[in-house]
């Protein structure tokens, strides 16, 4: 309770302080979207701070399960807000208030997780695994808050380079694009319960490699599907949208890399391997350089910055799949 006082009163003061420079920055002169954008930054990091509690908690399949109804959620909002009606502070307004949803159910969740066992016979022993498992909940909890910030940096920086025109459709399309994030997330719920309850060395390294393969397929054959019939669905969407499929399909492409390094980032966590925090924070610092210095006013030169980056940085990710798997090898000979 005193953590989420302190996170109000400090959203508070920082909204004060940096609200001119949010503005100037997303180009807005209405003081009602900056208020119900820097809410839902507030939200974000208190979900951020469920999330990772309840990482701690080994949750894993709720946690799974909430993340593909809250993306769903987040495209039905915005597909319906803006797509169809055009009313941008409309969908800002109810994604606040679909976070606000969210976060009393993730909290409600635990308190009962924590009454169920038991938690005033057993409060020295929880309070006890809780500060031993401290340093790896804060890293949850920063991997988590730097995902969330990954997953809309980009409609951030278009809304901030371009007019509101090309904006908006990168905006729209982008939204989109990112189902494929939110149906692998459910594909997620299969495999990541298996890695978390299963120790590195219990998993060969084909194992670990299958989440890859399988969501690797399914991308191929979504960048298919919609290069056979993407220009005809994106028309019933929006009549003019269908000129903009190769910036759809590469888009897809940046899903695909996203979902492989949250996937193995948060593996990789579980796993004591805090060192992918640092490469997911330079992630972050590389596109924001990146997109001062090579966008050139053009969207396509912006969406190849999105995907080179992320490109290096999931190679980056994956050599360390490459490390778990000498660390197996050597942890099996010393036994």
């Amino acid at each position: 309770n005193k953590l989420m006082l302190w996170v109000w009163f400090l959203g508070f003061l920082l909204f004060w302080a940096l609200s001119p420079f949010f503005a100037r920055f997303l180009n807005i002169d209405s003081n009602i979207p900056l208020i119900l954008i820097w809410t839902n930054i507030i939200f974000i990091f208190w979900n951020a701070l469920a999330n990772s509690f309840l990482q701690w908690l080994k949750k894993i399949k709720y946690i799974s399960i909430t993340a593909v109804t809250n993306a769903i959620a987040k495209l039905i909002i915005w597909v319906w807000f803006v797509a169809i009606w055009r009313w941008l502070y409309g969908a800002l307004w109810w994604y606040v208030v679909w976070l606000f949803f969210v976060i009393i159910v993730n909290y409600i969740f635990i308190y009962r997780t924590l009454r169920n066992n038991q938690i005033h016979d057993n409060f020295d022993e929880i309070k006890n695994n809780f500060k031993k498992e401290f340093k790896s909940i804060i890293h949850f909890f920063v991997l988590t808050l730097s995902l969330s910030v990954l997953m809309n940096i980009d409609i951030i920086f278009a809304k901030h380079l371009f007019d509101s025109q090309v904006a908006g459709i990168y905006a729209w399309l982008s939204v989109v694009a990112k189902f494929l994030i939110f149906v692998s997330w459910a594909i997620e719920t299969v495999y990541y319960p298996h890695f978390v309850q299963n120790q590195r060395h219990h998993l060969s390294f084909k194992q670990i490699l299958i989440p890859l393969a399988v969501n690797t397929v399914m991308t191929i054959w979504a960048i298919w599907f919609f290069y056979l019939f993407g220009t005809k669905i994106l028309d019933i969407m929006k009549p003019w949208f269908g000129q903009y499929l190769n910036m759809f399909l590469l888009l897809l492409v940046y899903c695909w890399i996203y979902w492989v390094i949250s996937f193995y980032c948060k593996i990789f966590v579980w796993w004591s391997n805090y060192k992918v925090n640092y490469i997911v924070i330079i992630w972050i610092l590389t596109m924001i350089i990146s997109f001062y210095t090579y966008w050139k006013n053009n969207i396509y030169n912006f969406t190849y910055i999105i995907i080179a980056v992320s490109l290096l940085i999931m190679i980056a990710i994956l050599t360390q799949i490459n490390v778990q798997k000498t660390n197996i090898k050597t942890e099996k000979f010393i036994k």
